[in-house]
């Protein structure tokens, strides 16, 4: 395993190594405030994740190879994500084990705990077969009079606690508030999903060529059961930090589906289409076209009735899969929506990379449109780029008649705003929807 400069990480069954950088870092914190924490670490594939049967014809020879590589896959990312001096080290029987050292808080090595979570969760793909991988860790806090050995057993009993209780991070010991609420935030989010807080509205979208209803995008929510109901900001970061966001966004595409299918036979949804917001770390998931085949299968719509959405800030993000992974999707018949559009650095090399088939204005762009020349000229030379590549434009933001107006001079395709409407539950869509209201 070659590391990048600078990074430490010893060497497999070095446990003699991994003691003696323990120590070395447990004299040091004796001499300062800083903390010490060691993190056990637990990983494997998912069942039914993969796209070969992990288990089936392995001799013992190649479950052992198929192991290794796995654990050289994820060592290289531990080593990858995290400080340059944090040791990762491979002990005995392939025990990944992690030291911390210099930490100013226990709010701190609790974020190093979910990064290393994150880390190694992410797909692998060695010698042709696929999976996630899952992975739960445990993490011990050094005391001032704790040894090494006895940091690296407390980390290994509450990571197996963790595993067992289906946590991402188990703790050898109560921590401070403010890492206990973030961690509490972890596990909320994961109770979340498995007890159906998630909801979906849905905020209209107009043609502007007709002035009708051309569909919605859907926009999470989370029906706390103590703090009612909570925006986005309130799920995706928690999702994202720990790796959720997959199951998150799985369900919305899920959803959002079979919202649509039941709005049709209504009779008066057979034009309309719904988007949902796709993530990195979605891109990043072997089993995201089978989830969207069958979201899409599953709910009888037409594929193009679904338009997934990316962020230029997603398709910068390192994504191993991005490319494949969208040429799939598009290739499914989904439409691909750049969301935002105008606000990254490299929008043109998308559009020609990417098989997108929309693009977003973005709302800063829609807000001075009337007010300030420079934004409307970019408006319109995104619209009129739009068009040259046969992609549908529209415009976000939208809050005013005058803007709504200046967006149809334009020839702006679409239009969503609070002019349009505010996102709504999937009840009231549907009533917008048989009103057929006109813009």
């Amino acid at each position: 395993m070659s590391n990048p400069p600078g990074r430490e990480a010893t060497l497999p069954s070095d446990g003699a190594l991994l003691n003696d950088r323990l120590t070395q870092a447990l004299g040091r914190a004796q001499r300062s405030d800083r903390l010490v924490a060691v993190i056990a670490v637990s990983y494997g594939t998912v069942p039914g994740s993969s796209t070969t049967d992990d288990a089936a014809g392995r001799t013992p020879t190649e479950a052992r190879r198929r192991a290794a590589d796995i654990r050289t896959v994820v060592v290289a990312r531990l080593v990858e994500a995290l400080r340059p001096a944090d040791t990762v080290a491979v002990v005995a029987d392939g025990d990944l084990v992690v030291v911390c050292e210099d930490l100013a808080d226990e709010l701190e090595a609790v974020a190093i705990a979910e990064r290393v979570v994150r880390a190694a969760s992410r797909p692998v793909s060695e010698r042709g077969t696929e999976g996630m991988i899952r992975s739960c860790v445990g993490m011990a806090i050094a005391l001032p009079d704790s040894d090494g050995n006895q940091l690296v057993a407390e980390a290994r009993t509450a990571r197996d606690h963790a595993c067992q209780g289906d946590d991402l991070v188990g703790l050898a010991r109560p921590v401070a508030p403010p890492a206990q609420r973030r961690l509490s935030a972890d596990r909320e989010i994961r109770r979340a999903i498995e007890q159906d807080e998630l909801r979906l509205w849905y905020q209209p979208t107009v043609s502007l060529r007709t002035g009708r209803l051309a569909g919605f995008e859907a926009l999470l929510r989370w029906q706390h059961p103590e703090r009612g109901l909570l925006p986005p900001s309130e799920v995706v970061p928690v999702a994202e930090r720990t790796g959720t966001i997959t199951e998150v966004g799985a369900w919305a595409i899920d959803t959002a589906c079979r919202e649509l299918a039941c709005w049709q036979r209504l009779g008066a949804a057979a034009d309309l289409s719904v988007s949902v917001n796709l993530s990195a770390r979605q891109l990043d998931d072997p089993t995201l076209l089978e989830r969207v085949r069958h979201a899409v299968e599953h709910a009888a719509i037409s594929p193009e009735q679904l338009t997934l959405e990316l962020t230029e800030s997603v398709l910068l993000d390192e994504c191993e899969n991005a490319d494949l992974a969208l040429a799939d999707l598009a290739g499914l018949g989904v439409m691909l929506a750049v969301d935002d559009f105008g606000t990254g650095w490299a929008s043109l090399a998308y559009l020609h990379r990417f098989p997108v088939h929309a693009v977003k204005v973005d709302a800063s762009f829609t807000s001075k449109l009337v007010s300030d020349p420079g934004a409307a000229a970019i408006t319109e030379a995104i619209v009129n780029l739009a068009h040259a590549l046969d992609l549908v434009c529209t415009a976000e933001g939208v809050a005013t008649a005058e803007q709504l107006a200046a967006l149809r001079r334009l020839g702006c395709d679409r239009a969503q705003g609070f002019l349009i409407g505010e996102p709504i539950p999937a009840q009231a869509a549907c009533r917008l929807i048989t009103a057929d209201r006109r813009w």
